[in-house]
């Protein structure tokens, strides 16, 4: 089961504001009434803000016309929403690994060790070793 969507807060009224829906009509007793397309519309602006997009980044896709530019605007965000997804995986897999690790001190555990430079992107963390680019010397023998 998903999470509940988060309240549209700005992003959904500057949007029905904007006119791109289409203009919500008045009941006669004052309250507004919004059509499925406005619905649509700020479904759309919550999940594009939860994936990471700013409100910049939804301007400019609702305003692409063309499935080609489009395409190309999207892909570079699905391939940004990809490396969130590695990255989070990495953290998770950290996680897991010290929630069920028996040692007192999770960072000396080998197997943690090996999920962590897993997570580094396979570096090797021997002991001294600095991995940080501009400290690119080698340990003393």
């Amino acid at each position: 089961m998903s999470a509940p969507a988060p309240h549209p807060g700005r992003s959904g009224r500057f949007r029905l504001g904007s006119g791109r829906a289409g203009r919500r009509r008045q009941q006669r007793n004052g309250r507004r009434r919004y059509t499925r397309d406005h619905t649509v519309q700020v479904m759309t602006i919550i999940r594009a803000k939860a994936g990471g997009m700013s409100l910049e980044q939804i301007r400019e896709m609702l305003a692409i016309s063309g499935q080609a530019g489009r395409r190309e605007f999207l892909q570079r965000q699905h391939a940004e929403l990809e490396r969130r997804l590695q990255e989070i995986a990495a953290s998770k897999a950290l996680i897991e690994h010290i929630m069920g690790c028996r040692a007192d001190d999770f960072t000396r555990c080998p197997d943690y060790r090996r999920v962590a430079e897993n997570a580094a992107g396979g570096l090797n963390l021997h002991e001294n070793t600095c991995v940080a680019p501009e400290h690119s010397r080698r340990p003393p023998t």
